[in-house]
């Protein structure tokens, strides 16, 4: 298995499906959106698996109405996915930003840091 690794946070709504791509060895993020659907995200995380062929994704997002539907689609497409509980995803305090863009970038980030529940 690859030691490059690439977390990808995805915020799931209805309207689009955000995403950040974490590389923890550089601090860098890639960010995007995609139509709400499995194969537009499928499709988006091929072509980051094909700009970055030597990384292995390791994508997650928190549970909601779709609950493990959109996992069992990336598994299918041997996409590493798992399903955050959302009582595990740390709360900043004084910090009342909420937008799909910015949630997406903390669940990279702290599924990066291993402090997340699956």
């Amino acid at each position: 298995m690859s030691k490059n690794l690439i977390y990808v946070g995805v915020d799931v709504d209805d309207n689009s499906f955000h995403f950040n791509a974490y590389f923890p060895k550089t601090g860098e993020v890639l960010e995007s959106k995609t139509r709400p659907t499995a194969k537009g995200l499928i499709s988006k995380m091929e072509g980051i698996k094909k700009k970055f062929p030597d990384h292995t994704l390791k994508i997650c997002y928190e549970a909601t109405y779709i609950e493990h539907s959109l996992q069992r689609e990336l598994l299918a497409d041997n996409l590493d996915c798992v399903v955050v509980a959302p009582s595990s995803i740390p709360r900043v305090h004084g910090n009342q930003v909420k937008t799909d863009r910015v949630d997406a970038g903390k669940l990279a980030q702290f599924y990066a840091a291993g402090i997340l529940t699956i």
